[in-house]
């Protein structure tokens, strides 16, 4: 009688301890400033949102929003497939509007993983979509999280909410430079990447998603090591460009070869900072961004500001230097007490609210750090347990 009391002391002390911690993870993680802790809050409404796997973080929001002004969102995770991306997608969209464009690098259909997918099981309790897609890999991993709410959070995943509790997560990103030994190696061709159509079909499914909601959606393929490109062009840069195009309708622009210098890479897969930084300008100059929503996104920040000519400035020629954004759309210039028709008067108050807003476009300082092997693999900065060379699986 005895033996069976202590049994169920135990049994009951266990559940309450593990009700109680993992009730403490759960507010840990609600409050984290981790991005998909963001997400399911509803704080994290953008205008850009951005969608990959670990080469997706290299779009690289504080210089996209210090080119837009607009503000940006990236759910971009090492190794994620289409599938967990488009339910994250659906559930941005769900919980925090639709964004005005949405931008994705293609490469992330490479592969399919049922492990990196059970990690996101902490955050079951708030998308059922995402309980859907956890049991259909791992029924175990589902039911564990139901029993236990300490399993829950025992994943990369979290670690990652811990790490960011308290900080932004917009500039992880890689800041090394790859080692001249990986620059010069010629067994490149030993490294096998391959297009799974399963995981390209998810990714329609999510465009269609996304413009049926109206959002403007974007397809590309991010920066590699040149020489680890062309290795890999034939087998899958090619073919996936092709399927995708065929499946979704849209137009993949192929920047793979679109950085060309040996100190903007971090390994043969992704860019590093100074690299990324230079991507983001020539995907801004391409106007990938949609930056014409500029204008109206600095119309609210200087909202108030009055644009009504003073008594000396009567008969005055208002003229302003617009950044480039701006300047590729010519605006007259005019006297502002002139009768102008409309789209001419209301294009005058945007230039003068331009005009009083503060511009700036600093140049950030451009870091690199020497890159390192161990044990055969690349080190990938950007998370434990995830090779950065995908090898033929």
């Amino acid at each position: 009688m005895k033996q069976i009391l202590w049994i169920v002391a135990f049994l009951t002390l266990s559940f309450v301890g593990d009700r109680l911690l993992g009730h403490f993870f759960k507010k840990m993680t609600q409050n984290s400033q981790f991005r998909y802790s963001r997400l399911y809050r509803g704080d994290a409404k953008a205008d850009i949102l951005l969608v990959g796997n670990s080469r997706g973080l290299g779009f690289y929001q504080p210089e996209i929003e210090k080119l837009t002004g607009l503000n940006t969102l990236n759910i971009s995770y090492n190794g994620m497939p289409t599938d967990l991306a488009k339910v994250l997608v659906r559930d941005q969209f769900e919980k925090n509007g639709a964004p005005k464009t949405m931008i994705i690098d293609v490469t992330m259909c490479d592969r399919k993983d049922d492990l990196f997918v059970s990690a996101f099981n902490l955050y079951t309790p708030y998308s059922d979509s995402l309980k859907a897609l956890i049991k259909s890999y791992d029924e175990t991993v589902y039911y564990g999280g139901l029993v236990s709410h300490l399993y829950r959070h025992n994943s990369e995943v979290f670690q990652r909410a811990f790490n960011y509790r308290k900080k932004t997560d917009e500039d992880w990103l890689l800041d090394r430079v790859i080692s001249e030994k990986m620059a010069s190696d010629t067994s490149l061709k030993s490294y096998k990447v391959r297009v799974m159509p399963e995981m390209v079909e998810h990714l329609k499914q999510m465009v269609d998603f996304a413009k049926s909601q109206g959002t403007d959606v974007k397809l590309v393929i991010s920066p590699y090591f040149p020489r680890f490109a062309e290795t890999i062009r034939d087998s899958f840069l090619t073919p996936l460009k092709m399927l995708v195009e065929a499946k979704t309708g849209l137009t993949v622009t192929d920047y793979s070869m679109a950085l060309n210098t040996t100190d903007a890479f971090g390994d043969y897969q992704h860019a590093n900072k100074k690299g990324c930084i230079q991507f983001m300008n020539q995907l801004f100059e391409a106007k990938v961004f949609n930056v014409s929503t500029m204008a109206s996104k600095t119309e609210e920040r200087v909202q108030g500001t009055s644009t009504q000519p003073s008594d000396s400035t009567i008969g005055a020629v208002t003229q302003v230097i617009l950044p480039p954004a701006i300047m590729e759309t010519p605006v007259p210039v005019v006297p502002v007490n002139a009768v102008a028709p409309p789209v001419v008067a209301e294009s005058v108050e945007m230039v003068a609210a331009v005009a009083a807003a503060k511009q700036v476009t600093p140049r950030p300082k451009l870091i690199a750090k020497f890159a390192k092997r161990k044990k055969g693999r690349v080190e990938d900065d950007y998370g434990s347990g995830v090779d950065t060379l995908m090898l033929n699986r």
